[in-house]
């Protein structure tokens, strides 16, 4: 059975050598018009009925990972959730790129905002620390499309997430809750992490919430993320192969 980096290979050696034999004949109409159609199905790609059907799947699995699928940690702040619903749009963002993957993204955020409980930036919150898991993995595999190539992406992703995550919640998050929930009582805040850290206070909050809650939490999450990715993206991906048809070719 084909591949997906088998077929995408054999799609680029198409390219290149119908691009070679337009370069060989010009003046060849029929060289040119196979050029656009090539061309024109490569910008028409990412639309494609195959690709539209995992967007969606993959949106649907992600959207009931982040509404229904989590729990909280005891050692970490009760409200930083475990959850592995950017599980799917890195499934996406490797089948099909990382315009895929942050599709996956967005829609399964902007799909929980009806039924938001922060104001919808805890929605807005997690679409950046989405994309910024997501992301960098597509682009890297994108670019090395190997195991390794897959591997190392994730780890980037998982860097990245971490430290986007440290600076929205400090800078966005933590100043909104407290004005949200606290009703700009800080102390509050700070009265709900004491079982944790009996010795915080408002002016030591940052470094025990980011160091010791946000920054190990988001690193064990995309870890476990990236781990079930690594190990499932090749099974995922030929069960699409099997279950997609494959297109009947007329004899001429």
């Amino acid at each position: 059975m084909e591949t997906f980096e088998e077929r995408e290979q054999r799609a680029e050696e198409e390219t290149a050598a119908t691009v070679q034999e337009a370069s060989v004949d010009s003046a060849s109409p029929a060289a040119v018009k196979n050029l656009a159609a090539v061309n024109t199905e490569k910008k028409t790609k990412f639309f494609s009925t195959k690709n539209i059907v995992k967007l969606a799947v993959f949106t649907a699995l992600s959207y009931v990972l982040y509404m229904f699928l989590k729990t909280p940690l005891p050692i970490f702040a009760p409200w930083l959730e475990l959850q592995i619903s950017d599980l799917p749009a890195l499934m996406a963002a490797f089948m099909t790129g990382p315009i895929g993957g942050a599709v996956v993204i967005i829609l399964k955020c902007l799909l929980k905002m009806p039924f938001t409980s922060t104001a919808l930036v805890g929605e807005l919150g997690d679409i950046f620390m989405g994309l910024a898991f997501v992301l960098p993995p597509a682009f890297i595999y994108k670019k090395f499309h190997t195991r390794k190539g897959a591997l190392l992406g994730l780890v980037v992703g998982a860097a990245v997430c971490t430290a986007v995550s440290a600076v929205i919640n400090a800078v966005v998050l933590v100043p909104f809750y407290v004005e949200l929930y606290c009703h700009g009582d800080e102390q509050m805040l700070v009265g709900m992490l004491s079982g944790l850290f009996p010795s915080i206070t408002w002016d030591t909050f940052m470094g025990y919430y980011i160091g010791l809650s946000v920054v190990p939490f988001n690193l064990i999450r995309c870890t476990l993320v990236g781990f079930l990715t690594f190990l499932l993206y090749k099974h995922t991906e030929k069960l699409f192969t099997a279950l997609t048809p494959k297109k009947k070719v007329d004899a001429k």
